[in-house]
């Protein structure tokens, strides 16, 4: 008898929240390139006047921060005892921050996808895998309040709330049985690997907050505390939002060029946020160059120890 014809599975519908996503990221891109043709003049009259060093510079110090990110995430995934090598670490997470420069909301399936499929045995679950991202984003909310509050000093309070309320919650998390998904949040639990995460936190937003100063001095825009703690508040408020490439632009006129204290026009305003969303995407491609020139250097190595003669 001939075999039975196998039924094809069915084409997977793109969600609802998907299909938002989507909508909203092309319609902030082509608000973006109407404002740009609106200040096409004055934008070109400000990226003549800006030095470029300034730029690669900031674009080498979001290279660190995606760098510092995978770190933070490696000290998660220890605490809940996924035993996954650091090369692999870093590699995953290169993917997810190349398909979040395209679409945000597929950075971390794309880096739970990634992590389970290079090691499926040492990796936590895919659920734990990603519920260790909540206490990594709280800590570095944590860290960004704190530096928010030099320019408006009530925002200590979210500080003080995440650091009360993380602990509580994850040693609830940490009676839970060995499979349970809300272990991802157990590192809260650890003093040592707590204060490792809140270290790699702090230096996360003290070199994104220098990566925007740098942006801000390449443009000729104030770079007091104020002015970049504005800014920085603004891009991580803004990046929320399914905005893609529109993020640092929109971010900058929000936070520069409205309102009657405005620091500068709507057009410089955008030209240095296009230069902040630049170089978020120049980071990210020297980050997943890195990654692939360390893997590449990995399988050569391998092939090496293969191909030599055994002793004796």
């Amino acid at each position: 008898m001939a075999p039975e014809a196998q039924v094809a599975p069915r084409p997977r519908k793109m969600s609802v929240k998907s299909a938002l996503s989507w909508l909203v990221m092309i319609a902030a891109a082509v608000a973006l390139a109407f404002a740009a043709n609106h200040h096409a003049h004055e934008i070109a009259e400000t990226l003549r006047a800006v030095s470029v060093w300034p730029v690669l510079g900031a674009a080498a110090l979001h290279t660190v921060t995606l760098a510092l990110r995978s770190e933070a995430w490696r000290i998660g995934l220890k605490a809940v005892g996924g035993q996954v090598p650091t090369p692999t670490i870093h590699r995953a997470n290169a993917i997810a921050f190349l398909v979040g420069t395209i679409q945000g909301e597929l950075s971390l399936p794309a880096r739970v996808a990634a992590l389970r499929k290079a090691e499926p045995e040492r990796a936590p679950t895919a659920a734990q895998t990603a519920l260790v991202d909540a206490p990594l984003a709280l800590v570095e909310l944590a860290c960004l309040f704190a530096f928010t509050a030099l320019w408006e000093p009530w925002l200590i309070v979210g500080t003080i709330v995440i650091a009360i309320g993380l602990p509580f919650v994850a040693r609830r998390a940490a009676s839970s049985r060995s499979g349970s998904p809300w272990l991802g949040l157990i590192v809260a639990t650890d003093p040592v690997a707590l204060r490792r995460l809140v270290v790699v936190m702090v230096l996360v937003v003290g070199f994104s907050a220098l990566r925007i100063w740098l942006i801000l001095l390449a443009f000729d825009l104030p770079v007091d505390i104020t002015s970049v703690a504005k800014v920085v508040a603004a891009v991580t408020l803004i990046g929320v939002l399914p905005l893609g490439l529109g993020t640092g632009p929109a971010a900058t006129i929000a936070s520069l060029s409205t309102g009657e204290a405005a620091l500068t026009t709507e057009g410089i305003a955008l030209t240095a946020g296009l230069a902040i969303s630049a170089t978020s995407v120049l980071g990210v491609v020297i980050y997943a160059l890195a990654m692939a020139g360390w893997t590449a250097r990995d399988a050569v190595r391998s092939r090496r120890s293969a191909s030599a003669p055994g002793d004796g």
